[in-house]
């Protein structure tokens, strides 16, 4: 049981950073015109990041009792997560005062991507598996990987 609710804390505030990342992408998507679309792709993806870990907490009695869920999905220090949201709320709140330059945008996203919580859900996501239920996940995930790739590449599209 105590593996069970750590697990579940972790989804928790794994599903919390996943939306303050969102949040934060809506932000930029309002800010930065020139690349709204581009901005706004990303929060859509990172709701789904979301939602996806949700689905894990919902359907978890049949997980937990199968001992099928895939614990390497989340990333193990929820200290590290929390300071993460907090930071990203901090942002936001402070983006919303005075924006930040649009090189300024770029770089914490790439910050935010290149972060061990991220970079952890990425190598899950991309990982070779014999698992079903990682398979699954992995599916449902496609397409919405490489944050910082995509990122790095719009940044310096435009400049």
């Amino acid at each position: 049981m105590e593996t069970e609710d750590r697990i579940l804390n972790l989804l928790d505030e794994a599903i919390r950073l996943e939306m303050s990342v969102s949040d934060l992408y809506f932000l930029y998507s309002e800010i930065f015109a020139e690349d709204k679309k581009f901005w706004w792709q990303l929060c859509i993806e990172e709701k789904n990041h979301a939602s996806l870990l949700r689905s894990v907490m919902e359907t978890r009695d049949t997980l937990f009792s199968t001992n099928i869920f895939p614990e390497q999905m989340i990333y193990d220090n929820l200290d590290a997560m929390k300071t993460a949201i907090k930071e990203i709320k901090e942002k936001i709140k402070q983006f919303g005062n005075t924006p930040p330059s649009r090189d300024g945008a770029f770089q914490y996203a790439l910050k935010l991507e290149q972060s061990a919580g991220e970079l952890h859900y990425q190598k899950f996501m991309t990982k070779k598996s014999d698992s079903r239920i990682v398979a699954i996940f992995q599916k449902l995930n496609d397409g919405d990987i490489d944050h910082a790739q995509r990122i790095h590449a719009q940044w310096k599209k435009n400049t």
